[in-house]
């Protein structure tokens, strides 16, 4: 029973220090905050180091983590202040100490982990600026007043000024460096935006002057089909009177042959109708030339004259 209220405690604590390290890491994610984090195997290389002003090197050894954040843009420090108080009232922090001057506060809050572990806040707050430093390890009340005690405190909070300005004027320089670089890339994409609107444009006019011609010959193709076939259709039509015209003078000739022949016929009719009277008049005077001339004895006497037929001649002749 012992040894499992031991595991349930261990339980609890991990997930305690789970959910801690997830608040912080959502507070390292805030936009404009700018991180620091050191390890412990860091921290056993830099035995004189200093954080903010704060000589954490004579407890370097204990120490298995220091985190700084910081921000200094008016939105950036009101998330991060909010960010801030949520944690502080979640977590069960003790404030140990409370400082004010001139418009800044700085704060230090502790809670203990288990028997080995402690965890500090060191909280500066200013209007413009915040800055947190969380220090993780086996901290005494022994090592938290070498923190927040000594005789060279007003120096060193000198030279966490100075470092701060420092570190402002880098940040400000390095927010312009990427400020300029951003401007220079706006530019660049705006140049290429343009001259890619140029390109499109000319494309555009280019594939508008394409499908003009391309109209322009498709209609001149439909009126020339279109006069083709009115030629077509007009020597169709002239085909068709010649035609017709052909076809009348035909009829006409093959009118005219039929009355000529009709007429030719009559004709020839006539004329053999003519020929046969006239030759029936030859016989009858021949005839009578006999009869008178068989009335004188002395004269010789004239043989008979067979005159043929009329109808026995052929009529081709006449056509």
């Amino acid at each position: 029973m012992k040894r499992f209220i031991i595991i349930l405690v261990m339980i609890a604590i991990v997930g305690s220090l789970k959910a801690q390290d997830e608040a912080f890491e959502n507070l390292a994610k805030l936009k404009g905050t700018d991180v620091v984090h050191i390890s412990s195997s860091m921290l056993k290389l830099m035995p004189d180091i200093k954080t903010q002003g704060v000589d954490v090197g004579s407890i370097a050894g204990k120490l298995n983590s220091i985190t700084i954040i910081s921000a200094d843009r008016e939105s950036s420090v009101k998330n991060v202040r909010n960010e801030i108080d949520n944690i502080v009232k979640k977590g069960s922090y003790e404030q140990t100490m409370f400082m004010k001057d001139n418009g800044s506060k700085t704060v230090f809050y502790i809670r203990k982990i288990n028997n080995n572990s402690s965890e500090l806040l060191m909280l500066s707050d200013e209007a413009k600026e915040i800055n947190l430093i969380r220090i993780v390890g086996n901290i005494s009340a022994k090592d938290l007043q070498k923190l927040t005690s000594g005789k060279d405190r007003g120096k060193d909070r000198k030279e966490a000024e100075e470092q701060r300005r420092k570190a402002r004027e880098a940040r400000e320089r390095a927010r312009e460096e990427v400020q300029k670089a951003k401007e220079e890339a706006r530019k660049a994409r705006e140049q290429a935006r343009e001259e890619a609107d140029r390109a499109r444009s000319q494309a555009h006019v280019n594939a508008e002057q394409a499908r003009k011609e391309a109209q322009k010959a498709r209609e001149e193709a439909l009126k020339a089909r279109e006069e083709a076939l009115k030629e077509r259709e007009k020597a169709l039509k002239e085909a068709e009177k010649l035609r017709e015209e052909a076809q009348k003078m035909r009829e006409q000739m093959l009118r005219e042959a039929e009355k000529n022949r009709e007429k030719s016929m009559r004709e020839a009719q006539k004329l053999r109708k003519q020929t046969q009277t006239q030759v029936e008049e030859m016989r009858k005077q021949l005839e009578d030339a006999r009869k008178e001339m068989n009335k004188a004895p002395d004269i010789m006497m004239i043989p008979d004259i067979e005159f043929p037929e009329i109808s026995e001649f052929s009529m081709d002749f006449l056509y």
